[in-house]
């Protein structure tokens, strides 16, 4: 999955395009909850498109933010059994420098 081009607009945006050959990547790197994830995209196209984006979270930078939101906002975010704040709220992933994949907490709004 070769990166293609790399633009940089600022200290905090950037731009990566890169290819996916379909049938490249694998799902054996994934973790549990990232399984869970794949086995419920119904369409070939929407697992590779998972699993490539997953691939280049881990190749791209080792801290990741996600920022879970709810719809009404507000609800307290629970990760792994831990209350977590309220949403919308960032937390911070580290992948390590030779991990191929970002491992998460599952998250649910309650």
């Amino acid at each position: 999955m070769p990166f293609l081009k790399n633009i940089i607009i600022d200290d905090q945006t950037k731009i990566k395009i890169w290819k996916v050959t379909l049938g490249e990547l694998s799902h054996n790197e994934l973790n549990n909850e990232d399984k869970k994830l794949l086995k419920k995209k119904r369409s070939g196209l929407l697992r590779e498109q998972f699993l490539a984006t997953r691939k280049v979270l881990s190749l791209e930078n080792p801290d990741h933010e996600i920022t879970y939101d709810t719809f009404p906002q507000s609800a307290i975010l629970v990760c792994d059994g831990i209350q977590k704040g309220n949403t919308p709220k960032k937390l911070t992933y580290t992948v390590h420098r030779n991990a191929t994949q970002l491992n998460t907490k599952p998250c649910k709004a309650v």
